[in-house]
């Protein structure tokens, strides 16, 4: 038994040596392939090759960390930011030993910075990384992605024809399309800095959605000295409520939000809230207590309750649930005081541009009359797009048209198994295929934000090395080949 052993290491070996080390691929390069990359890159003990697929030269930044406005923060104190889950205070540490030395748990950071620190990050994990684990930057985009027998074939905009043993779909947000009526020219889009460019001081402008795109906007013309009169208007009018120092968080029990029906779990958080303010506290404890047991309470649910919840309760959750900083809530509070901002709770029913660029936009508000605005720009503050069915991403458009990729059943983005692991057509999981991100709001949720991500990566990296090591060794035992941290 012990000779066998031996041969079998020494076979294991001379394959090893004989032939090229697995191929990894993560398409897209923001804050999810980013995270993705640095746990791969940190965990992996046996060789590798990491190829990570972006246009922009900059990694880890995407579109909510590559604003050029300091004004933009973060909407997560940075206790809660640290890319690591193992090492909840790594972000908090390292804004310390970068420019923010007084930086406390609820210091809210720059967005830029953030952006930064990931940078450094996955920089760091690339120095680190052992010497037969290699990672390599192609700068383009992906095409197509087909399946090659027992090995992924991913093609890009550039030429390259990269085949792996796995590939992992990183695609973050994608901008929502035109939301004025049929024929209306294209606003500007808030996710491009052209969008409050060139803009007089007095001007007067239409921003559309009053989510956290357009608390971002604001703040951006704040940032540039702009005097003139701001509009919203979105569907209910609600803006993101506000973070609040010292609220305590509701430590729920399984057992509490075991029940399979959205009046039955909100009617349990109400009462919760209620109790709370009544005592001299705040609603916020329950709201956050939720975070924890959001993937199983959206699994419970059946598809026509959070179908309900899309419908009729996320615009009031998101606001409850994304919140913004005290320092971002005092500076709109401001605006909308001095009668700079007005919000307005409507649909647009007509909008007419003249030659000179200046539209006028005629609202239909909510509980009855019209609101005629003039505005000098207006901008898609919508966020992103809802629909999957219309996510600009050609690559995603073809494995859904090939059937490797299908969408959730709310197209909210791509099914897949919990674990990431993307379903085709016909039902069955693609071995080598997977997610990570907002691309997979529709079978968890809680899939946008750092917290979740950093899980996410974690754990998607465990899985890759152990397919990859299978394939290499016939074996997915992590301690002997995989894995390690």
């Amino acid at each position: 038994m012990y000779v066998y052993r031996i041969s079998r290491f020494m076979a294991d070996t001379r394959k090893l040596f004989s032939a090229r080390p697995p191929r990894v691929v993560v398409i897209g390069g923001g804050a999810s392939g980013a995270a993705v990359a640095v746990h791969l890159l940190r965990q992996a003990i046996s060789p590798l090759r990491l190829t990570l697929i972006e246009p922009r030269s900059r990694l880890g930044l995407g579109v909510a960390y590559s604003t050029v406005f300091r004004s933009h923060v973060l909407n997560v104190r940075a206790a809660n930011m640290s890319i690591f889950p193992d090492r909840p205070a790594h972000f908090l540490q390292w804004l310390r030993g970068n420019g923010f030395p007084s930086a406390g748990p609820w210091f809210f950071a720059p967005r830029l910075t953030y952006g930064a620190y990931l940078e450094d990050v996955l920089a760091s994990a690339v120095r680190q990384a052992r010497r037969s684990v290699t990672f390599e930057h192609v700068r383009g985009r992906a095409t197509r992605l087909s399946n090659g027998g027992d090995r992924l074939v991913v093609e890009t905009d550039r030429g390259d024809v990269l085949k792996a043993s796995c590939a992992v779909l990183a695609l973050g947000n994608v901008p929502s399309n035109n939301p004025l009526p049929t024929e209306t020219p294209e606003p500007f889009s808030a996710w491009s800095p052209e969008a409050v460019r060139q803009l007089s001081p007095d001007t007067t402008v239409l921003l559309v959605g009053s989510g956290l795109t357009a608390v971002d906007t604001c703040l951006s013309l704040r940032e540039l000295g702009h005097r003139g009169q701001i509009f919203i208007v979105s569907r209910h009018g609600l803006m993101p409520r506000v973070h609040v120092r010292g609220a305590k968080r509701t430590h729920w029990r399984a057992q509490d939000l075991s029940i399979e029906s959205l009046r039955g779990i909100f009617s349990k958080v109400r009462i919760a809230a209620r109790r709370d303010l009544e005592s001299g506290g705040t609603w916020h404890g329950p709201i956050d207590g939720l975070r924890p047991h959001s993937h199983d309470i959206w699994q419970r649910l059946s598809l026509k309750e959070r179908r309900r919840f899309v419908r009729h309760l996320r615009p009031y959750w998101d606001v409850h649930r994304h919140r913004v900083a005290p320092a971002v809530g005092a500076a709109i509070e401001e605006m909308r005081s001095r009668g700079q901002l007005v919000v307005t709770a409507g649909r647009i029913v007509s909008s007419q541009q003249g030659k000179s660029g200046v539209s006028q936009v005629t609202i239909a508000q909510r509980g009855g009359g019209e609101l005629v605005v003039v505005a000098d720009r207006v901008i898609n503050c919508t966020g992103p797009e809802a629909d999957a069915r219309r996510f600009p991403i050609p690559l995603l458009r073809q494995l859904v048209a090939d059937g490797l990729v299908r969408h959730d059943p709310l197209f909210l983005g791509v099914d897949a198994a919990s674990d990431g692991n993307l379903i085709g057509k016909d039902g069955a999981e693609q071995d080598r295929l997977y997610a990570i991100g907002p691309l997979l709001k529709g079978v968890l949720w809680e899939s946008i934000a750092i917290p979740e991500i950093r899980q996410q990566a974690a754990a998607l990296a465990q899985k890759l090395l152990a397919t990859v090591a299978e394939d290499t060794y016939g074996t997915t035992d992590r301690h002997a080949v995989g894995a390690g941290i």
